[in-house]
């Protein structure tokens, strides 16, 4: 009964393919590509498991029979279909990426709230996400980012598209959706490095050098953006301002606004993902601060500020409401437990409390550890951010910014005559 039942179900899978490709195995059959049927009818059952809507079958259906057509033997073929596979587990690639943009889309090419909803669960569902017990998001599917996959990919602005759409009015509430874009970063960051960065050179280099760089890889010149990097500047509770952060300032630069970096001032990136590590057995990142405690215990304050200052890929196209909705005000209840714990503690956790304290008004009470600055505070003007504290280089800024850079540099060198 069992077999008799797992043919049915195969025979019905295979009808389904034959019936979504009609035309690319009408083709097949009328060539000396025929003994590809076997290889192909499992390929596309594959490809209809990952769960693509009839637009992208649509579009994966022309692009087989093209395939087909333009394979003169059934190796050719076959070899092409191996290419397919790997394109369809490679998040960005640019079969992929067609299929994404089409996922979802109505007749006149627009994406309803609730396809955009179900587009992020399907790339989610690629990329094998899950939460972990300690609320940190794990990519453990057999997809990933394309490693060549640069700061200013297209494929970027369309995900931020989409989540735009998911939440047109709303913060964005969902907390793997929110959670991505960590691991977005540490594709951009690993893009520069293993591209850009060649011995003793430091990370900003690195960074100018993708800029300058020839498209399609670098921008071909074109400067990136410069950001207040006022969230990325923060702030140890009883300091002031001027204690430890002013004069060295972590700045920010953006790459359509999306993409980010933090940099310090010795040219290294500030980012999570120089502290985080994954567990070589289940090849998911370690996620409870105790996992860090022991590891770091010499070298808290830089693997404190790693967490609380790095990058954060912007779902926004500027700084403006949308930005506060999607990418401001999300972290504060949908950041890694991890990163919480950091930002109200400290690298050495609640152990300072009473158990019984724990949870109770006296721990909700509690002012957090780090803080960002003020824009302007008029209360305590000590712990004000320093928006002219960015002193701009020779790979950013838009035209209005260098004619001030060249201007601060001219206020610089009579004040030191003085």
């Amino acid at each position: 009964m069992e077999e008799d039942k797992d043919n049915q179900l195969k025979a019905g899978a295979e009808q389904r393919v034959l019936q979504l490709f009609s035309t690319v195995f009408r083709n097949l059959g009328r060539n000396e590509l025929s003994e590809c049927w076997e290889q192909l009818v499992r390929h596309c059952q594959h490809f209809l498991m990952m769960d693509w809507d009839q637009a992208a079958v649509n579009v994966y259906g022309h692009e087989l029979l093209k395939q087909v057509q333009q394979s003169e033997t059934a190796a050719m073929l076959i070899e092409q279909v191996a290419e397919n596979d790997l394109a369809l587990q490679t998040i960005g690639s640019p079969l992929y990426e067609r299929l994404f943009n089409v996922f979802g889309m109505d007749e006149v090419g627009a994406v309803s709230e609730e396809q955009a909803k179900k587009r992020l669960a399907l790339l989610l569902k690629h990329l094998g996400g899950e939460m972990d017990e300690n609320e940190m998001l794990q990519l453990n599917g057999k997809a990933a980012f394309d490693d060549q996959l640069a700061p200013h990919a297209i494929f970027w602005s369309t995900l931020a598209e989409t989540v735009q759409a998911a939440y047109p009015v709303n913060i964005l509430s969902n907390r793997s959706i929110h959670q991505l874009r960590m691991y977005i970063d540490r594709q951009n960051i690993s893009y520069v490095r293993s591209n850009f960065k060649k011995l003793g050179m430091t990370d900003e280099q690195a960074l100018a050098s993708y800029v300058k760089a020839p498209t399609p890889k670098g921008r071909n010149g074109k400067r990136i953006e410069r950001e207040p990097a006022r969230y990325h500047n923060k702030l140890i509770l009883g300091e002031n301002y001027n204690d430890r952060v002013k004069g060295n300032e972590n700045k920010k630069r953006t790459v359509g606004f999306h993409s980010e970096f933090i940099i310090d001032p010795m040219g290294n990136f500030v980012s999570q993902w120089n502290v985080l590590e994954k567990d070589s057995e289940s090849g998911k990142y370690y996620s409870a601060l105790s996992d860090y405690q022991h590891r770091y215990r010499n070298r808290t304050a830089y693997f404190e500020e790693q967490l609380m200052n790095g990058e954060s890929f912007n779902y926004a196209n500027r700084n403006d409401e949308t930005h506060v909705r999607l990418d401001v005000k999300p972290p504060a209840k949908l950041d890694t437990r991890l990163r919480k714990d950091i930002g109200r503690y400290g690298l050495l956790g609640n152990g300072n409390l009473d158990e019984s304290m724990k949870g109770s008004a006296v721990e909700r009470n509690q002012k957090n550890k780090w803080f960002s600055p003020k824009r302007k505070s008029k209360d305590n003007s000590k712990v004000n951010y320093d928006y002219l504290s960015d002193k701009g280089d020779a790979y950013s800024g838009r035209l209005l910014e260098r004619l001030m850079d060249q201007f601060y540099k001219v206020i610089r060198r009579f004040k030191l005559r003085e």
